[in-house]
């Protein structure tokens, strides 16, 4: 399972993605800390579902909930990035 959803977590081979991250104010340590409960509230509320049933959700279909979310934000992120770049 892990090799289908490597793209999903960042392993820390990855130097340069390794640094992004923790450039960010203080999200790595929020992420280390809280990851998990953050990463089940975006699931909860993509399912419309509670948080609690979030975490009962089986683990394929959470970790593709999760997949199908980081895609989606990556997608947007690109989407805003190009819109801006057309602007100026």
């Amino acid at each position: 399972m892990d090799k289908e959803f490597e793209g999903l977590f960042n392993s820390g081979d990855d130097g340069e993605q390794a640094n992004e991250v923790s450039s960010r104010s203080g999200s790595s340590i929020f992420m280390q800390y809280y990851g998990w409960i953050y990463q089940t509230e975006l699931v909860a509320a993509f399912e419309r579902i509670t948080l609690e049933e979030a975490y009962e959700l089986p683990t394929l279909q959470f970790l593709n909930n999760l997949a199908y979310l980081k895609s989606k934000s990556e997608y947007e992120a690109e989407q805003l990035k190009q819109a801006y770049a057309k602007k100026h």
